[in-house]
Formats: C-alpha cells, structure tokens, sequence
C-alpha cells in the first residue's frame, strides 16, 4: 500500500498573552520621531488539531500534533526574536511656514531629541529661521 503523496492537516490556533505587551522607546534623528521595540512579552503559541477539512484530516492532524508542538515554540521564538529591536520612522518634523502681518517666514527644526525637565517629557532641538 503506497502511502499519500500529501497529508492534510488542520489546527485551530491561538496564542498568549492576548493581547500581546510590547515594550518600546521613542528617539529622534534628526528631524524623524522613531519608535524601537525593546521588548515583547513572552509568546505562546498553541495548536489543537480540528476537523475543519474532515475526521481523515482531524487524525492525521492529531497523530502529527507533537511535531506542530514543537513548531508551535519555535514559531514563536521566530517572532519574538523577529520584533525585538525593530525600528521604524512614526513621524516626520517637516518645516513650518509662518505668515504673519505681512511677513513671511520658515522655521526649519533641527537635531531634535527627547529629555526629561521637571519630571516631564521635554522634546528640544535647535530651529533655524529663514526669510
């Protein structure tokens, strides 16, 4: 008896937590706001074999269950790994024009960069001004 050129397998998938923690930070370069994922909570990933495409389906699901097991965790330590330090541009500080009693001018920000005064978030920078 030949066995199948393919098994068809079907599993309901969840994970934990749900939802997700993830821990990030805000910098600046420049005059681009970045936020960096500096941590993500520990994922699980669980599989339970379902009879979506039939009961054919279902065993065979079951009977290679341990090895999707086993998938399930290094799926989710792919991911894990995959997020962590992850970088991407949020926001873009473009240049403000300003149009007052007949006057005409451009402030440029510049150097940007995050602080702490008082307790509080403090965005600084330099601003240059153009006519």
């Amino acid at each position: 008896m030949a066995l199948p050129d393919t098994i068809r397998v079907s599993y309901d998938i969840s994970y934990t937590p749900n939802p997700i923690n993830v821990t990030a930070g805000v910098s600046a370069d420049g005059t681009k706001i970045k936020l960096k994922v500096a941590d993500i909570s520990d994922l699980s990933i669980d599989l339970k074999p379902n009879d979506a495409d039939g009961i054919t389906t279902e065993i065979q699901s079951g009977l290679l269950w341990p090895l999707a097991k086993i998938m399930s965790g290094v799926i989710a330590n792919a991911i894990e790994d995959a997020v962590k330090g992850q970088e991407v541009d949020v926001y873009q500080v473009n240049d403000i024009p300003v149009n007052a009693g007949g006057v005409s001018i451009v402030l440029s920000p510049k150097q940007i960069y995050f602080g702490a005064h008082n307790g509080y978030l403090m965005i600084s920078g330099k601003l240059d001004i153009k006519a």
